[in-house]
């Protein structure tokens, strides 16, 4: 926590705005002076540089003390730069907040952050391929003509049905087969791909070895704190937490600590 105030100081005190360039998308979040905050969220199909121009030029210059997260946008973005550990410590600090893990769900990776006393201790990244990463449950929700709202919607309606999840062109080849075959509904895909993504985070949050409770992954009153992709954790949220308890012997409450 100190290392990630006297960062901030040397910012200028108070860091109204902050980038984040990840793997799908870029996303900008501007405190203003009155308390309101505003948020832009764009995917930048692979043109992060275009995006972040094209941000700039609808929302005006950066104001003093913004920051960004991404150290590859350094060269096109000239702010200084923040590792992402350091800013949760900081915003944990600031809401008062001391959980034993932050999940990190991206588009391209998730990450669990390992805290102790309110500082990053470890970090433990996925490694597998894309069938395990949000993008992936956004595109196949897009190959169903669901977006990530109507998406979730839809697999709160389903059932789960197995499809191969080691590769990603396997598990789209067999939901593709399945829904042909008419063995399933777009709305059973749904329910099974959030099931499998969030069977590969509770696997990350296993390895830590601090077991969770069953309220996994819910904001501010678990052990565990959500970042990152919100959309994904907020689908796979529920199903985190029961694939969790599944997972770990006592996991329905056994553990203390957290918020």
């Amino acid at each position: 926590m100190d290392q990630a105030a006297g960062v901030i100081d040397r910012l200028g005190g108070s860091v109204y705005e902050g980038w984040n360039v990840g793997a799908v998308s870029v996303k900008r979040v501007r405190l203003h002076e009155d308390g309101v905050m505003e948020a832009d969220i764009r995917r930048h199909a692979g043109d992060p540089e275009g995006t972040v121009r094209a941000m700039l030029e609808d929302c005006g210059t950066t104001p003093r003390g913004a920051m960004v997260t991404a150290p590859q946008a350094v060269s096109f973005l000239p702010l200084p730069f923040l590792p992402e550990s350091i800013c949760i410590e900081a915003v944990l600090g600031y809401i008062g907040t001391r959980p034993d893990l932050v999940l990190s769900l991206g588009g391209e990776s998730f990450v669990v952050y390992c805290m102790a006393e309110g500082s990053v201790r470890r970090m433990i990244s996925s490694n597998r391929c894309a069938a395990g990463s949000g993008e992936f449950l956004v595109q196949q929700f897009g190959r169903m003509n669901l977006d990530l709202v109507s998406g979730m919607a839809a697999a709160r309606q389903g059932r789960r049905v197995t499809l191969a999840s080691r590769c990603s062109v396997h598990c789209k080849s067999d939901a593709t087969h399945r829904l042909n075959k008419g063995e399933c509904t777009p709305a059973d895909i749904a329910c099974s791909l959030i099931a499998s993504l969030a069977a590969r985070i509770a696997a990350l949050i296993v390895s830590t070895g601090l077991a969770p409770r069953s309220h996994c992954a819910r904001r501010g009153t678990g052990a565990e704190r959500p970042t990152g992709g919100g959309d994904i954790g907020s689908a796979a949220g529920e199903s985190i937490r029961s694939a969790s308890a599944e997972r770990v012997p006592g996991g329905n409450g056994s553990r203390g600590g957290g918020a």
